[in-house]
Parts: C-alpha cells; sequence; structure tokens
C-alpha cells in the first residue's frame, strides 16, 4: 500500500494507449485523496502530441489544457492501434477460409506428401502454412494500395482454394467489410483536410529543432559507449593474460553398453560396464602426465561406461555428458557392512 500523500511518476511512450495510460495512473488508489502523479514526457512524444493539438505549447497552457490534450492523443492512438488490428483480423479471416481447405487436401494426400508423387495441389497447399521472411530491400517507394485492393489480390492470388459457395460468401463478406473501412478513412480524411489538420502543415523550424535535439542525444550516447569501450580496454590490460590452450574435442560416439537389471543382484563384479569413479580420467595423454590426478573417490562410487567411456580418455579430448541419474544400490541388505577408514571426512562410517 502507498502512502497517503505519495507521489508517483507516470510516463508517456508513443504506441501508448488510453488504456495502458488509465491503468498505470490508477495504480495509485488515493488519486484525488492525497496521492498525485507527475507525468514525465520526452520531447519526441512531447512533439507528437503538440501536432496533434495544433502545436500547442506546454509552458503556456494550463494542467488542465495539457492533460485533455494528452488524453485525447492517446484515445487517437487506441483508434488506430484498433483500425490496424482490425485489418489484420480481415486478412487472418480470409486466409483462414483458405487454410482450412487446404488441410484437408494435404490430410487426403498425407501418403504423397514430400514426394515426388505429390501433386501440384498438395504442394501449394502446404505452402499457404509457411511464412516466408523476404530480406530484400526495395530501391523505390512502394505505391500505397488501398486496403481493399490488397485483400483483392490475395484473395485472386489463393482463388482455387476456394471450392464452394459457402466460401465465397465468406471471403466476399469480408471484403466488403475492408471496403466500408477503407470509405470510413477517406472520409476522415476529407475531415482533416478541410480542418486544417497542423501535421499537414508542419512547421520547418520546430522540425529542425526537434532533429537537432536527436542528433545531440545520438551523439552523447555515442560519446559514453566509447568511454565504456575504452574503461574496458584499460581493465583488459590491466588483467594478465590467461594462457588457453585450444583443444580438438573428439566427437564420434560411443556404443551404448548394455546390461541387465538381474545384473544388479550379483554385486559389482558382474557389471561390466560399470567402473570406480577412482578410475575416471577427462583425457591422459602420452605417459599420462599432461591429465592430472583423479579425484580418491570411495571404493563402493561407481560410473557407467555410457556416461563416459574409458577408452576416450586415452584417444582424445571429449566433452562430459550431463549426470541423468543417480541410483543408490544395495545388492542384499544382509550383506551390508562398514566401510574401511581409507577414505577421510563423512565417508568413514557409511555403508555400503
Amino acid at each position: 500500500h502507498h502512502t497517503p500523500t505519495a507521489r508517483a511518476v507516470l510516463t508517456l511512450s508513443k504506441d501508448m494507449t488510453f488504456r495502458d495510460y488509465a491503468q498505470g495512473a490508477f495504480r495509485m488508489r488515493g488519486i484525488g485523496r492525497g496521492q498525485t502523479i507527475d507525468l514525465f514526457i520526452i520531447p519526441e512524444v512531447k512533439q507528437l502530441v503538440s501536432q496533434f493539438c495544433g502545436n500547442m505549447r506546454f509552458g503556456a497552457v494550463s494542467d488542465k489544457q495539457l492533460l485533455s490534450g494528452v488524453c485525447a492523443w492517446l484515445v487517437v492512438n487506441a483508434m488506430k492501434s484498433e483500425t490496424t488490428q482490425s485489418s489484420m483480423l480481415y486478412e487472418q479471416c480470409i486466409l483462414n477460409v483458405v487454410r482450412k481447405n487446404a488441410f484437408k487436401a494435404l490430410v487426403q494426400q498425407r501418403h504423397t506428401v514430400g514426394t515426388a508423387q505429390a501433386s501440384d495441389f498438395a504442394i501449394k497447399s502446404l505452402d499457404l502454412f509457411r511464412e516466408r521472411l523476404d530480406f530484400a530491400v526495395e530501391n523505390t517507394v512502394p505505391l500505397w494500395k488501398r486496403f481493399s485492393q490488397k485483400l483483392q489480390e490475395l484473395i485472386n492470388n489463393n482463388s482455387e482454394f476456394l471450392l464452394n459457395l459457402a466460401d465465397n460468401e465468406a471471403v466476399d463478406r469480408i471484403r466488403k467489410l475492408a471496403s466500408w473501412m477503407d470509405k470510413e478513412r477517406d472520409t476522415t480524411a476529407l475531415i482533416d483536410l478541410s480542418s486544417n489538420d497542423p501535421n499537414e502543415d508542419e512547421n520547418p523550424e520546430h522540425e529542425k529543432a526537434f532533429n537537432a535535439e536527436q542528433l545531440q542525444e545520438q551523439e552523447q550516447e555515442q560519446e559514453q559507449e566509447q568511454e565504456q569501450e575504452q574503461e574496458k580496454e584499460e581493465e583488459a590490460e590491466n588483467q594478465e593474460e590467461e594462457i588457453f590452450t585450444k583443444k580438438k574435442y573428439a566427437t564420434k560416439r560411443q556404443e551404448d553398453s548394455l546390461w541387465t537389471f538381474n545384473d544388479l543382484a550379483d554385486g559389482p563384479n558382474s557389471l561390466t560396464a560399470f567402473y570406480k569413479c577412482s578410475k575416471f580420467y577427462i583425457y591422459k595423454d602420452v605417459m599420462f602426465l599432461g591429465g592430472g590426478n583423479p579425484i580418491q573417490f570411495p571404493s563402493y562410487l561407481m560410473m557407467s561406461e555410457n556416461l563416459f567411456h574409458r577408452v576416450w580418455c586415452m584417444t582424445a579430448a571429449r566433452r562430459l555428458k550431463n549426470v541423468i541419474m543417480i541410483m543408490e544400490w544395495i545388492p542384499h541388505t544382509k550383506t551390508l557392512t562398514s566401510v574401511n577408514g581409507d577414505v577421510d571426512g563423512i565417508y568413514q562410517n557409511y555403508t555400503a
């Protein structure tokens, strides 16, 4: 819980909507009863709000007018976001009608898909479910198209997947909705032009100042990055260079050593797929000099050949596998004996 006189900071981003703004503001449950909120706006967003409100000067208006302008801009952002989502929904609805028939065709011809006997229709059906990424950069500005025109091109390119009257009616209904949405946009654009939209007549001096602020911020960020890189280089010079020897790891797979569950009852001597952990080496080079000494584990701890085969330590360096399972194994409870004192520490009085 916040204190009764808590003071919060609320920030704006260029893609924020009024819903996001309200959710953040009402985290302060005591607004108007002692709690307050300070609105922080970066210069770029301030420029967008100012243009929307008719080149409103932030310092020359009251707080009420400023908040009204910000809320109006956020509501328009929400409308733009919902319009974009609506356009995507129309496109997905058309693809949904097409992909249903494509999926049915793939199910019927599933035995030939991926083979030379696959039909052209099956190949095209499979291609509908692929979302290809185009990394080509056009050297000209793409021509603007109405949204209804884009949907019509999508329908024409996939007309062979519209197999019956119901499919055509569903697609036509979506196309009519897109055409109606385009007409509404045209009407809104005419109203904006008749009211002298400030976005169309932007002050060049304001744009110049806006670009100058962006350039200054970029230069400051570059200077900070250069300073950080210099500090890292100085730290690297002060540190001693670590000696690193590049190793050639072997990747040849060894066949698994099989053993039966019944072999566990016969004791360690019957298990050829296991060896004592004290004989575990990562890699022993010529004359066993550079491999290091193994850790002296208790004699009752054993390791599987399937985790690390002993032959590997004689050939080349290998990366270790993760330990998947550790098993406590008692062949017969009547044969439990005390461990000899050959191991120090916590293993002295252990039983196995």
